[in-house]
């Protein structure tokens, strides 16, 4: 059986994809033609959903007495700074 650090580090990991998804979904959101409203609906409700899975895992964290994740991941970090320098 998992410990609860072991449990919180495995949901922390969660919690960071999720929040890279959150970035990029409204990243999705400003660099979409606003003339596009369904596609905004669709990214924003997306980043909503993702907001939502982070709210849910946080909870669990805090029921096993860790702390709770705040960040993105590094690989998240790495693509959306290779995105931005695509743009050049």
């Amino acid at each position: 059986m998992q410990s609860n650090d072991q449990l919180s580090a495995i949901l922390n990991d969660l919690i960071e994809v999720n929040n890279d998804r959150v970035r990029g979904y409204e990243k999705a959101v400003d660099e979409t033609a606003i003339v596009d409203i369904d596609l905004h609906a669709i990214f924003n409700s997306m980043a909503n959903d993702s907001r939502r899975y982070t709210a849910d895992l946080t909870h669990e964290v805090i029921i096993l007495g860790g702390e709770c994740a705040t960040a993105t991941t590094h690989l998240g970090k790495t693509h959306r700074e290779w995105m931005d320098g695509t743009k050049s």
